[in-house]
């Protein structure tokens, strides 16, 4: 029997072959069967698709989240942690020094709680011509924990003179500390 001729088999011959007729019924049987695993499958493989997809937008996240604890962590290794207002005292007195400062006076405020830090008022008063200044100013700042909130100079000499004018300068200062977690 070939192809074409399968169509015109008349009723007569299938009733003759029973067999034929219960062997065609298990191939559509099995057809249909093969055919909805196989939709099963393709939503399976659609399903798993989006389940990846979803898995690669958690490891991108997650890579971020690492990047940008990285980053935290790299700016917490400039900044101290839990200072007090005498360390704070200490590292200026050590600037002054360096730049030789005639301080005057030194006196911390109490600290100013945030929720991750806090912050240590330092009110200064020094001597000190415009260049010590200048360096001086540089250098707390450089300190990534000490920052300029304002700067006041009384200079009632004359500003008419050869050698540099001594000033007396007040600054108010804030150092950041981190809190302990």
């Amino acid at each position: 029997m070939d192809m074409n001729n399968l169509s015109k088999i008349e009723i007569s011959q299938l009733s003759k072959n029973k067999n034929l007729l219960a062997n065609i019924g298990i191939i559509v049987i099995a057809l249909i069967i093969v055919r909805n695993v196989h939709i099963g499958e393709l939503q399976k493989i659609s399903i798993l698709k989006e389940q990846i997809n979803k898995e690669n937008e958690i490891a991108g996240f997650i890579d971020t989240l690492k990047s940008l604890e990285d980053q935290v962590d790299n700016l917490q290794k400039g900044f101290q942690v839990n200072l007090t207002s005498d360390q704070v005292i200490e590292k200026v007195s050590l600037l002054g020094r360096k730049y030789n400062l005639k301080i005057s006076s030194i006196d911390s405020q109490a600290a100013i709680d945030k929720k991750l830090y806090q912050l240590i008022p330092i009110r200064l008063r020094i001597n000190s011509d415009y260049h010590k200044l200048g360096h001086f100013i540089g250098e707390i700042e450089k300190t990534q924990i000490l920052k300029v909130e304002s700067l006041n100079i009384d200079n009632r000499q004359k500003y008419f003179s050869e050698t540099p004018i001594e000033s007396e300068i007040a600054l108010d200062l804030a150092a950041v500390s981190l809190k302990k977690k």
